[in-house]
This record gives C-alpha cells, sequence and structure tokens, in this order.
C-alpha cells in the first residue's frame, strides 16, 4: 500500500513538473515565474506574476492540495502585512466574484479560487487545458482590478 501511495505522490509531483513547464513554455513573456514547491505531502505549488504584480509584492499562485485531490490558485502576497493590506482592500469593497481567504491570520491567499475537483491524470491535456482556462480567467479578473 505504502508503495502504491508514493508512486501516486510521483506522478502528481511530476504532473506539477510538466503544468509549470507548460506555462513557462506558453507564457514567458507575460509572467515571471518561481520555483516549484513540494516539501510537504499536502500541498505542491509554484508561483507566477507580472512585472506591474511584483512592484506590489503580489503572485499568484497555482497550487495542488494532495489532502482535497484538487488543483487551486490563489491570490499571494510577499508577506503578511502585504496579504493583510489586498485582504482588508478586497473585504471593503463589493468584491464578490472569487472567495476572500476567511481570515488572513493563518493564510498565505487574499483570494482563493478552485481550477479542477475531478482529476484525471490519465488524460493530462485535458486536464491542463481546464488548470490553463481558469487560471488565466482568474489571472486577468484580478489584474483587471489591481493593475489599473
Amino acid at each position: 500500500m505504502q508503495s502504491e501511495t508514493k508512486r501516486e505522490y510521483i506522478k502528481q509531483i511530476n504532473y506539477i513538473k510538466d503544468l509549470r513547464s507548460h506555462f513557462r513554455k506558453e507564457y514567458a513573456s507575460d509572467f515571471i515565474f518561481g520555483s516549484l514547491y513540494q516539501g510537504t505531502m499536502d500541498c505542491s505549488y509554484f508561483s507566477l506574476t507580472t512585472q506591474e504584480l511584483k512592484k506590489l509584492k503580489l503572485k499568484f499562485v497555482i497550487i495542488f492540495n494532495h489532502e482535497l485531490m484538487r488543483f487551486e490558485i490563489c491570490l499571494s502576497g510577499q508577506n503578511k502585512n502585504i496579504r493583510k493590506n489586498y485582504w482588508a482592500l478586497f473585504k471593503d469593497s463589493n468584491w464578490s466574484k472569487y472567495p476572500l481567504a476567511k481570515s488572513i491570520d493563518n493564510s498565505l491567499s487574499i483570494i482563493d479560487h478552485t481550477l479542477a475537483e475531478q482529476l484525471d491524470f490519465d488524460n493530462e491535456e485535458k486536464l491542463t487545458e481546464q488548470i490553463e482556462v481558469e487560471s488565466l480567467k482568474f489571472i486577468n479578473e484580478i489584474r483587471g482590478v489591481l493593475e489599473h
């Protein structure tokens, strides 16, 4: 059983590496990419940001939640103070497009969105397309608010 769990974990990590590579190949001129983080069994992720958002100390993070078996994306900040400021900004606005993090105290995210829950790692092309479409929709909506 343990070796099966390990094989599945390795398959998931390899897919996330491929997903990051796909984004880098397709959007190298649009985004600055962070490294892949795979330090724990609960989640793995990589970040991407634009020059404009980097100046604001903000980034997007594409996350694979190993425990819930789903892909997520969030808007995050360089540190807790940045996250707190932008969380308050969205909280005090009429923002309702995507859910705000319930609290910034125990969260690295400001705004969250689930990208894919029904994961078919046997059809990686379709899964990548779904994650890409949903990610870009989320990113572009947030950028529309923050970069103007």
